[in-house]
């Protein structure tokens, strides 16, 4: 299991662990914390987990950011903001079948740097996602999120 090489928060590993084994893992988690915590690769170790529970390939994969099964998005930009026209991609793309998984992870990298627009069409693939897809949002803090994704994520 990858999250085991998660250094601290064990309360929050432990609980990802928990919902992972028990087939309870949100459709939507908000990984916050402030830069330097070790949010991204705590959201690459649960992806890896989440999509190939056995590890191998696959799940390096995942770790080294190469593997097709988990959608990335990140701010574009010297700005780094998340456009409305990135979000609205990949919520095309994720309601295509996976690759080699039996799963697709959707990782928005800052979430907090998500223009306006991007949030409303964030919002409306939470509200209805597709079945074997995960949301992960990693950010610096839930609080310079809107209230409306929050309340959709499960907050770690």
């Amino acid at each position: 299991m990858e999250l085991n090489n998660v250094l601290g928060n064990e309360g929050t590993v432990n609980a990802l662990k928990a919902a992972l084994a028990g087939g309870r893992l949100p459709h939507a988690v908000l990984l916050a914390g402030p830069d330097g915590c070790g949010r991204g690769f705590a959201a690459r170790c649960l992806a890896a987990d989440y999509l190939f529970p056995a590890g191998g390939a696959g799940a390096r994969a995942v770790l080294r950011d190469e593997s097709p099964e988990v959608l990335l998005v990140a701010g574009e930009g010297k700005s780094g903001q998340i456009p409305v026209d990135a979000i609205r991609a990949v919520r095309g793309e994720v309601f295509r079948s996976a690759l080699s998984a039996a799963g697709r992870v959707v990782w928005i990298r800052d979430a907090h740097r998500m223009a306006a627009p991007a949030y409303n069409a964030l919002l409306k693939v939470l509200e209805e996602p597709p079945a074997g897809a995960v949301f992960l949002l990693t950010a610096g803090d839930a609080a310079s999120l809107p209230p409306t994704i929050v309340s959709r994520c499960a907050l770690y």
